[in-house]
């Protein structure tokens, strides 16, 4: 059967990356993998347009994008339309533990951090004279110049839910996304041997 969508979403990303592969990904640094379970992630999607223009022209081009706004911390990261097209590989099963977080960030705030980002991604670094400087020599400044709100054009697509992996072992936990198996989160404890090597 299909895992369980939670009350409100739109749906749920593909789970793709099964229990099996999140433990080979995670087993050069997570060790005696003991617990695992399931967790499914309130995302804010957005798709967005961004007009540029071209150097040293008053022509444009438009850059577009796919984002996820974190619904309960508020990270923003970009991702693949592609990721929400292909079918699960992930499944409901009696033994599996699946958990779902809770939406925390409004669509108001979600927009605002969103635009935000697409901003400040799509800034340019440009050189501008100083005024008042020495006759001997030319003072510039660095400034980051960011499009206006008016360049952003953003689309919401609702709120989803986005799996990933929490893998307990006996150094630590990882989060591993489901989706397409990046690595979110670790806390893992230092190797601290509690032997003597003698040769």
């Amino acid at each position: 059967p299909a895992l369980p969508v939670p009350e409100g979403s739109n749906g749920l990303l593909p789970a793709r990356v099964t229990l099996e592969e999140a433990k080979r990904a995670v087993s050069d640094r997570l060790f005696g993998i003991e617990e695992w379970e399931l967790i499914l992630q309130p995302v804010h999607l957005f798709d967005y347009a961004i007009d540029l223009l071209q150097e040293g022209s008053l022509n444009v081009d438009t850059e577009r994008g796919r984002i996820q706004v974190n619904g309960t911390d508020r990270k923003v990261t970009p991702t693949d339309p592609a990721a929400s097209n292909p079918p699960a590989r992930v499944f409901a099963t009696s033994e599996l533990v699946v958990m779902d977080k809770v939406l925390r960030v409004s669509p108001e705030r979600a927009e605002q951090v969103a635009r935000t980002w697409a901003t400040e991604l799509h800034g340019k670094s440009v050189q501008v004279p100083m005024s008042g400087a020495d006759d001997g020599f030319d003072l510039t400044e660095r400034r980051t110049i960011s499009p206006t709100s008016g360049q952003v054009t953003l689309n919401s697509l609702g709120v989803w839910h986005r799996p990933f992996w929490r893998l307990w072992g006996s150094n630590g936990h990882v989060d591993l996304d489901a989706v397409e198996g990046h690595a979110l989160d670790e806390e893992l404890k230092a190797v601290n041997p509690d032997f003597l090597l003698v040769e």
